[in-house]
């Protein structure tokens, strides 16, 4: 809203004291509650900008910035008679700085008319700041050997994106969240990029299963590729795994966060840790129906006999 009916509109409230901002003020003060839709108040509103126009006033407490006005005198005067203008038009005082404007307002009839603003000099139309999506960071591949006692634990990771490529890691363990070991994946060249775990570590890990986070990050890109692998003990080499981009974004030129917290997803195994197995659900299927067709034959061998034994005499 422009501040010019901002200011008339303080004026009346806390000067004049003949509307109030709010309905416990209005009640406690017997003056009406301001709206600017309601011809009285919109004319009280009229009257003050007239009465600031012949007295070239300005609201120089909040109009100065660093010592500076913001607004002259001819500025603001000009911008009185042009509210004062809307409201001979209009019949009323909602004025926005937007691209609708409040046309006709009727309040019996329940009816309000809102038209577009089109500035016939604005200098873009529809599609001129698109420029299509943005690239991502995305992985190309995985590699690397199985995790096992005495020897170390490598992973090696493909990216594809532009700008200077860079992979942040986390080695987790799930059952504790305690992070075994993180840092920046060493560059190989070529945007291949290896997370190792040396064999003494390995060797002290307790559990059996572990995360590993990656975050994939472009020195010329906001967003950051979060991917998620779980790594078993004894389990086979990792194989290429679906990468999704993360929705989380850095701000543009800051520094990619050093660690990954979310995960993509993974897919759904067995993990003998609360899911039940395919076999398990079958000899389920199988017990239910065995009892249900011995249940049957007894229904049907007592209902022969019933058959059998005829009517008392």
């Amino acid at each position: 809203m422009p501040w010019e009916v901002l200011a008339a509109m303080d004026d009346l409230v806390f000067e004049q004291r003949k509307l109030a901002y709010s309905d416990t003020s209005a009640a406690r003060f017997n003056v009406n509650w301001a709206s600017l839709i309601q011809d009285g108040d919109a004319r009280l509103v009229r009257n003050t900008l007239r009465s600031f126009a012949e007295d070239g006033f300005v609201p120089q407490d909040v109009l100065t910035v660093g010592g500076q006005s913001l607004v002259s005198e001819s500025e603001a005067v000009e911008r009185y008679r042009s509210a004062i203008d809307w409201f001979a038009e209009k019949d009323h005082m909602i004025i926005s700085n937007g691209p609708y404007q409040l046309e006709t307002f009727d309040s019996a009839a329940q009816f309000a008319q809102i038209t577009a603003f089109r500035d016939a000099n604005y200098p873009f139309k529809p599609g001129d700041l698109y420029f299509g999506t943005s690239p991502v960071v995305q992985i190309s591949g995985i590699e690397g050997g199985a995790l096992e006692e005495g020897t170390d634990f490598s992973a090696i990771v493909g990216l594809e994106g532009p700008g200077q490529l860079a992979v942040q890691y986390i080695f987790l363990d799930p059952a504790t969240d305690e992070i075994v070991r993180s840092g920046s994946a060493e560059a190989l060249g070529g945007n291949r990029f290896q997370v190792q775990i040396p064999a003494s570590e390995v060797d002290t890990l307790p559990g059996d299963l572990y995360h590993l986070y990656l975050a994939a990050y472009s020195d010329e890109l906001a967003s950051v590729l979060e991917h998620r692998l779980d790594i078993e003990f004894g389990a086979p080499p990792l194989q290429p795994q679906p990468t999704t981009p993360a929705d989380a974004t850095a701000a543009p030129g800051t520094t990619p966060a050093a660690t990954a917290v979310a995960a993509t997803e993974t897919p759904d195994t067995d993990d003998g840790d609360g899911g039940i197995s395919i076999g398990i659900i079958i000899g389920i299927i199988l017990a239910a129906a065995a009892g249900i067709g011995v249940g049957l034959i007894l229904i049907v061998m007592r209902s022969g006999r019933n058959r059998g034994a005829g009517p008392a005499a």
